[in-house]
């Protein structure tokens, strides 16, 4: 039996928490993504792209909860570690981080967008 820190069954939190932030539940998608995203950094390291996905979805649902100043030092973060690695889905990363969290974060303001990314390679673990 899989055991909570497995690699699948983070994913499938990961997925899961996506999709609850799709349907609207961003409080119960942000403690998802919370746990797969500690749990990632425990179990497959921080430079893992699983991990560093879960940091920026994690970030996203912050800021979309009003929380922006737990997210931007996580975002940061989040850059600081996909620069270190060079996958091509690191770089995907980036251009959606910097598209979904716009300059108006760091100033500490909210925006209104929501955006879904289903069907999108980037986000796809099976991709």
């Amino acid at each position: 039996m899989l055991g909570p820190d497995h690699p699948d069954v983070l994913r499938s939190a990961y997925s899961h928490a996506y999709d609850l932030r799709a349907c609207g539940d961003r409080d119960s998608a942000r403690e998802l993504l919370e746990g797969a995203y500690e749990r990632g950094r425990n179990v497959l390291g921080e430079d893992h792209p699983d991990t560093i996905r879960f940091g920026h979805w994690l970030a996203v649902v912050l800021r979309e909860t009003g929380r922006a100043d737990r997210a931007e030092p996580l975002i940061a973060d989040v850059h600081r570690r996909r620069r270190r690695g060079d996958s091509k889905r690191a770089l995907v990363l980036e251009r959606e981080v910097a598209r979904l969290l716009p300059l108006q974060l760091h100033r500490g303001a909210r925006t209104d967008q929501t955006t879904a990314f289903h069907g999108s390679p980037a986000w796809n673990p099976g991709a």
